[in-house]
């Protein structure tokens, strides 16, 4: 019987407890820092060292919702830049009076649905919509035509 291997979503490591990307990020950190501090005056490189190694650290060591920092923030990006589709929006109701503390009647339309109804949907939505028989076609254009006059009014 063969083993089924476990953890397949688990990085190598490859010097102590760093992975290949973990010990990538450490090491150009600490590239980067070195250079700075060759370069720059010690205030400078303290204002620029602190920051690198915060976000060194989030980079390398972060991973939110099971991701890699980076890749989070490449969602986040998108979030923001992305134009949002809405697949449904609830239709409001404007009133041309003030509101008042007092209830409203509330007048509905009679919709009943009969049992024939239900088990005319059911037989057509088991049967993916290859069964189909007068009665739900005359309730399909009955509903439709009910919103197309209510689309009219309003």
């Amino acid at each position: 019987m063969q083993q089924v291997p476990q953890f397949i979503e688990t990085k190598d490591k490859i010097a102590g407890p760093f992975t290949l990307q973990q010990l990538l990020w450490l090491g150009g950190a600490v590239f980067l820092l070195v250079i700075a501090w060759q370069l720059l005056l010690r205030p400078v490189f303290y204002v620029i060292a602190i920051p690198t190694v915060i976000l060194t650290g989030l980079f390398a060591f972060l991973r939110p919702h099971n991701m890699s920092f980076i890749q989070y923030l490449q969602h986040v990006v998108f979030y923001f830049l992305k134009p949002r589709i809405y697949l449904w929006q609830r239709e409001t109701i404007t009133r041309d009076e003030p509101a008042t503390d007092k209830p409203q009647e509330v007048h509905q339309t009679e919709s009943r649905v009969s049992t024939d109804d239900v088990a005319a949907l059911t037989e057509a939505l088991d049967s993916h919509g290859k069964v189909r028989d007068e009665h739900l076609q005359a309730l399909i254009a009955k509903n439709l035509a009910r919103a197309t006059a209510k689309k009219k009014s309003s």
